[in-house]
């Protein structure tokens, strides 16, 4: 199987996604044995201490499924932008 350039730009795009994600990963702080939400930072710059929430870490799990979504949805784009002729 060759690639083409449809599926070329589909990895390309799914890839981008995938750093930006990384990159801009989503953040919990816990309190209590409760987690709450505090949303999306820049993974070098994750907020310490600022009010309102004392302490954001990274919600791995969120991340996971997140990745996993978009890799099923590139997945689906790249056998989609496949030639026909291909046996």
């Amino acid at each position: 199987m060759r690639i083409n350039g449809k599926q070329k730009i589909v990895l390309i795009i799914v890839a981008m996604i995938i750093l930006s994600m990384l990159l801009f990963p989503p953040l919990v702080f816990r309190k209590a044995g409760v987690y709450f939400d505090c949303g999306y930072d820049f993974l070098f710059y994750i907020r310490k201490g600022n009010y309102p929430f004392p302490s954001c870490m990274v919600n791995e799990s969120q991340l996971f499924i997140q990745w996993i979504g978009v890799l099923i949805l590139g997945c689906l784009a790249f056998f989609l932008t496949s030639d026909k002729r291909d046996k």
